[in-house]
């Protein structure tokens, strides 16, 4: 009944946020449709998958619209008004000293293209194209512009920058390349996933991170903690206001 315990929680504050004047822009709905569409190669393999989901854009642009209004609304009544102390990241820090030891890391920075398909003329596109970056990029390019706007990968917001790894949690040719080359160089490396070009910003020795070096990671963890507490105490509020009806016999399915 997960899903249809998350269903509720959704609509419950959707309606919450509603009652209070929260509304979504068409551009905050069409970036949200943008982000999506990104992950597809096209218009009709996006059509596809919708379909294969049994819906369609207008109704995903339906629901796209509810969640940027409940964001709206976390983030106003609950998101700004959590804050985690000094004490609080120093006192879990010192408790939990162990999960800040790490072993040899390296900090790097990605481009990645994919190909369009699964020719030998598509992956050849896509490497000339991985090239053409790479080149851009040597002669003086800011790495973390092209990133942005050309990676296909979730870390191309943050201008590429992956954060920190260590050799194992990396797949073999990207862990390979990115621990045997010097800080600030860049190269062109083939995967699984696509051709990726790799800059390396920064290395680290096996060792315990300091607090100052975990904090801003530190600081964010503890903040979702008590972020997920709040909302689950302001959606108990809201169930108790709420007059709730499961109107499922016991043991069916939920279907979409």
């Amino acid at each position: 009944m997960d899903s249809l315990t998350t269903l509720i929680s959704s609509k419950l504050i959707y309606d919450k946020a509603v009652a209070g004047g929260i509304k979504a822009t068409d551009a905050e709905v069409q970036t949200e449709m943008q982000k999506i569409a990104k992950s597809f190669q096209s218009d009709a393999e996006m059509n596809s998958a919708l379909a294969s989901q049994n819906t369609d854009r207008a109704t995903l642009e339906k629901n796209l619209y509810q969640t940027v209004v409940i964001s709206k609304y976390v983030d106003e009544n609950v998101n700004k008004k959590v804050a985690v102390t000094q004490e609080e990241l120093a006192k879990y820090y010192s408790e939990h000293a162990a999960e800040f030891q790490h072993p040899d890391i390296v900090r790097t920075s990605q481009i990645l293209i994919q190909p369009a398909g699964t020719t030998t003329e598509q992956d050849a596109l896509a490497r000339q194209r991985a090239e053409a970056l790479l080149a851009r990029i040597k002669k003086g390019e800011d790495f973390a512009k092209l990133a942005r706007e050309n990676s296909v990968d979730a870390s191309a917001s943050q201008g590429g920058d992956i954060g920190f790894y260590s050799k194992d949690a990396l797949s073999p040719e990207y862990g390979e390349a990115a621990f045997s080359l010097p800080v600030g160089s860049v190269k062109l490396i083939k995967s699984q996933y696509g051709y990726h070009i790799i800059k390396v910003t920064e290395k680290k020795k096996e060792g315990l991170s300091t607090l100052d070096e975990v904090k801003e990671q530190l600081t964010a963890f503890l903040k979702n903690q008590k972020v997920q507490a709040d909302l689950a105490k302001l959606v108990n509020q809201l169930r108790d206001q709420a007059k709730v009806e499961i109107l499922i016999p016991a043991g069916q399915p939920l279907k979409p």
